[in-house]
């Protein structure tokens, strides 16, 4: 005899709401209809189920973080460059946009219209905030290079941000903001 969808979804959320008690599982079981060892045995696989599917989850949230991670480093990688070499040209700025729309679209899986809107626009937005960053200048320090690709990427992130809180309303992709 197995458990029950009902079953099933008792155990799993008193165990998210860490409010499981076995002995009260057990008994609830036994009710059903369950002898004492089978209802320990379905308990006690279901908590294995449970433990797995959770574990599975945590690895693709972790899997999902690194890709976002190495997604922005990379964004950052190549909207630096782009605005080192002071590439405003259209070409330059299509490449580049093209480049960081796929590497947003393939980094954040969970909501890949907003990384991809957003590569786009820090393609675009970096080589002019870094050329306006350094117009009239005669020195610059090195770590100042990061200040223009960081205001890039605030603008880069407000704009999924909002790309997220829109059309993403209704999803568990919305929570991540």
């Amino acid at each position: 005899m197995g458990l029950s969808q009902n079953n099933k979804s008792r155990i799993y959320n008193s165990i998210l709401h860490n409010r499981f008690d076995k002995e009260n599982e057990i008994n609830h079981l036994i009710n059903e209809g369950f002898t004492r060892e089978s209802a320990i045995v379905a308990i006690s696989n279901e908590i294995d189920s449970i433990k797995q599917q959770l574990y599975e989850e945590k690895l693709k949230r972790d899997e999902d973080e690194e890709r976002e991670k190495g997604a922005i480093g990379f964004g950052i990688m190549i909207s630096c460059l782009i605005s080192v070499f002071n590439l405003t040209d259209f070409i330059w700025v299509l490449c580049s946009s093209i480049v960081l729309a796929g590497l947003g679209y393939w980094g954040f899986r969970r909501t890949p219209f907003a990384g991809a809107l957003g590569g786009i626009i820090l393609g675009i937005v970096s080589p002019f905030i870094y050329s306006w960053y350094i117009q009239g200048r005669t020195t610059m320090l090195k770590i100042e290079f990061l200040i223009p690709s960081a205001i890039s990427l605030g603008v880069a992130f407000l704009v999924g941000f909002l790309v997220v809180k829109i059309a993403y309303q209704n999803d568990k992709a919305s929570k991540f903001f």
